[in-house]
């Protein structure tokens, strides 16, 4: 019964650490993803204006927010079918 019992915990820990590094990976990739776009930019091209970082960080924060809800847009587009 306790070798039952310490299978049972050494399955519970693998899936938690499993889902805890795939919440971290899903909510610090937008981060990485913006800080490599400027990195790249200033790399190749260089001319980095107000303008043309307001653009950049509003695209990318748009993308990131509709990023972050999809869960929770597919759940409710889930229990509506």
């Amino acid at each position: 019964m306790k070798r039952d019992r310490e299978i049972e915990l050494y399955w519970i820990r693998k899936k938690n650490l499993y889902e805890a590094s795939r919440i971290v990976t899903f909510w610090l990739s937008p981060a990485v993803v913006t800080m490599a776009t400027f990195g790249f930019f200033l790399m190749f091209e260089g001319n980095l204006t107000p303008e043309r970082a307001f653009v950049v960080f509003s695209t990318i924060l748009v993308i990131q927010v509709m990023e972050k809800h999809k869960p929770f847009w597919n759940n409710i587009i889930d229990a509506y079918q």
